[in-house]
């Protein structure tokens, strides 16, 4: 299992400096567009260098776990799995909240605020 995960992880590692690449062309488009918040467009920035940093250091230890368990003989350890679950998780949480400051940007229904008052039954 490990050994199949290795490459999926380094191969994301490469979709994801393809997926940075569109940023600041569509920056261009929608800064300048009525309901679009600048405060939006630098929170989504931060959130995609942090997703970024992070894919590239899961990237990093993908490359050094499979240089490793190539080189030596038998099975790897429960702790460079460990170590690449937990940054495997981290990286899909800020892809994700990348993907949720970006969906705010343009898509007022995600930003807009719900409040529920109690139901009055008088």
């Amino acid at each position: 299992m490990f050994s199949a995960t290795v490459p999926v992880l380094e191969i994301s590692g490469v979709g994801r400096l393809a997926a940075q690449c569109p940023g600041e062309p569509a920056e261009e488009v929608v800064e300048d567009l009525a309901d679009v918040s600048g405060s939006l467009i630098k929170t989504h920035e931060g959130a995609s260098l942090n997703a970024t940093i992070s894919v590239a250091i899961t990237t990093l230890l993908a490359m050094l776990f499979c240089v490793i368990s190539l080189r030596r003989e038998g099975p790897v350890t429960i702790i460079p799995k460990s170590i690449l679950l937990v940054a495997t998780l981290v990286t899909r949480g800020a892809m994700a909240w990348t993907g949720s400051t970006g969906g705010k940007i343009r898509h007022t229904e995600v930003r807009a605020t719900t409040v529920f008052s109690p139901l009055n039954d008088d």
